[in-house]
């Protein structure tokens, strides 16, 4: 028998093996394809994730830099307050009884409506002086007087963007009805305060006389040259809530000092005010203001105004008008929270009290 034609194992070459069979090859080519299914599935879902947040931090970035910006400026409220003589019934000629504190300058904050405000929604609005340095004098920008005295002020508005794009915009992008964070900023030499109070500062008046600095140019029509001095700073902003308030030393937890939202360093010259109200804030900034701004996500009010059209939506109204106390406040901003909700709205909350440095709070 010839043995030389039977296969030997014996006699393959040393260091090689035998083959993958097929079947081994298609399960294998089956686990990786599997891997890689799974693999690329988490990254697609990872992927997703990340887009996710940061659209969602990047529709709040612009409500995000504005409060930062009002939270900023608002602690930079000034009144360069003195005191001098008082006299009764403020009467030029009368003799003088007592010293009090004077100012040239005006604080005052509450619901838009009471600070005759026609433009504005049912939100707050908060005017104020402060050394913003601001000027449209190119020879005086050239002195680098950064302490120039400004005012300043911000108010939530809801209507179009037209008046505030160039036309060549506007052929690329139509007008949009949106709620508007705006800010009041004439230049130094328009300052109007000085201009309204010159006649009243001795007398009582109303307040529609002692608004008249902010409330005249804030009512004008875009396009107007007063108008001018307010611009948007953030959209879909949709309220504006602020709460003057003091720090009690024995208790740690500040206490409100605005009787329905509403602060006025000239309550002293309304007379219809309360007189404990009249001493206790005349001329005198609030040591504390508590901020809240609620904003809405852009994607939002974009499918909100194409099933509702471009209505102005009442999701503020009649909220925070009342008495400014804990319980209403929070009551107040879990009603707007439920009708966002209603409405399948993306909203964010930003909410800082911030201190006012130049606040010397005393009780008289």
């Amino acid at each position: 028998m010839n043995t030389d034609s039977v296969p030997d194992a014996s006699r393959r070459p040393k260091g090689t093996r035998a083959a993958f069979t097929l079947l081994e090859l298609l399960v294998s080519l089956t686990v990786l394809s599997l891997l890689l299914l799974l693999v690329f599935s988490m990254i697609d879902r990872t992927q997703e994730g990340w887009a996710a947040s940061e659209a969602r931090v990047s529709q709040f970035r612009e409500a995000r830099n504005a409060f930062e910006l009002v939270t900023r400026r608002v602690s930079q409220a000034v009144l360069n307050s003195y005191w001098d003589y008082d006299r009764p019934n403020n009467s030029a000629t009368a003799t003088p009884t007592a010293y009090g504190r004077h100012s040239e300058l005006h604080f005052v904050c509450g619901p838009a409506g009471s600070l005759n405000l026609p433009n504005s929604l049912a939100s707050h609005g908060i005017f104020f002086q402060a050394p913003l340095g601001y000027t449209a004098d190119q020879n005086l920008r050239e002195h680098n007087l950064d302490s120039l005295l400004n005012a300043c002020g911000y108010y939530v508005e809801y209507g179009g963007d037209s008046g505030y794009k160039p036309p060549f915009v506007l052929e690329i992008e139509p007008n949009r009805e949106r709620f508007r964070l705006m800010e009041f900023r004439p230049p130094a030499e328009e300052m109007g305060v000085y201009e309204v109070l010159k006649d009243v500062y001795k007398t009582n008046s109303n307040k529609t006389t002692l608004y008249k600095w902010f409330a005249t140019p804030v009512g004008e029509e875009v396009g107007k040259s007063k108008k001018e001095f307010s611009r948007p700073i953030a959209e879909n902003i949709i309220a504006l809530v602020f709460r003057p308030k003091k720090s009690e030393l024995e208790t740690g937890i500040p206490t409100d000092i605005a009787p329905n939202y509403t602060y006025d360093t000239r309550f002293w010259q309304q007379g219809s005010v309360p007189g404990t109200l009249q001493k206790q804030t005349r001329n005198q900034l609030p040591p504390l203001i508590e901020i809240t701004m609620v904003a809405v996500a852009e994607r939002s009010m974009v499918r909100y105004q194409q099933i509702n059209g471009e209505t102005a939506p009442k999701w503020a109204d009649g909220l925070f008008q009342g008495t400014a106390n804990d319980a209403s406040y929070e009551a107040d901003l879990k009603t707007l929270g439920d009708r966002l909700k209603a409405d399948n709205m993306d909203f964010r909350v930003f909410n800082e009290t911030v201190g006012i440095r130049a606040s010397k709070w005393g009780e008289d």
